[in-house]
């Protein structure tokens, strides 16, 4: 299966996992993986609904028009499905390490925080890298254009 090579890429040279999920990626995989880690980690589903339909959308936006290159119907129509692939697939990679700590319950509830704000920084890391392919920008904007969907996505589950 492909996309266990891909999200180990994810972990060793992230642009090459980005560049092969662009090639290669499959939205029903990227999907049924993300829901699998979310699940076994018992998040909110919302968690995974929110990234999926707030970040991803509002990151991508922000890239394509932080370029200034078309207008922001043209971006979505042509980034964020490719974007929302990456986002699911980051998601995946990103929360996977959690899955296996699970069955080391001992560990102290400080450290299990910062695995988990380490996993939310990974996540978001991945994201630039995907951002910055997808929309043909340079870091500095795509860390802007996922900051900007972080944003949106805290305030939005701040609304529920």
């Amino acid at each position: 299966m492909k996309e266990v090579k891909i999200i180990g890429l994810l972990y060793s040279r992230p642009l090459r996992g980005v560049g092969l999920i662009l090639d290669q990626g499959n939205i029903g995989w990227a999907a049924l993986l993300a829901i699998g880690v979310t699940l076994l980690l018992r998040m909110p589903v919302s968690s995974l609904l929110l990234m999926a339909l707030v970040f991803t959308p509002a990151a991508a936006l922000t890239a394509a028009k932080l370029e200034g290159a078309v207008s922001a119907g043209v971006a979505l129509e042509r980034d964020f499905m490719p974007a929302l692939v990456c986002c699911l697939m980051a998601w995946t990679a990103a929360l996977l390490p959690l899955v296996a700590l699970r069955w080391f319950p001992m560990l102290a509830p400080a450290i299990q925080m910062a695995l988990v704000l380490a996993a939310f920084i990974y996540f978001l890391g991945l994201s630039v890298c995907a951002l910055r392919a997808i929309a043909g920008t340079s870091f500095p904007r795509a860390a802007a254009a996922v900051i900007l969907g972080a944003v949106l996505a805290g305030a939005r589950s701040e609304e529920h």
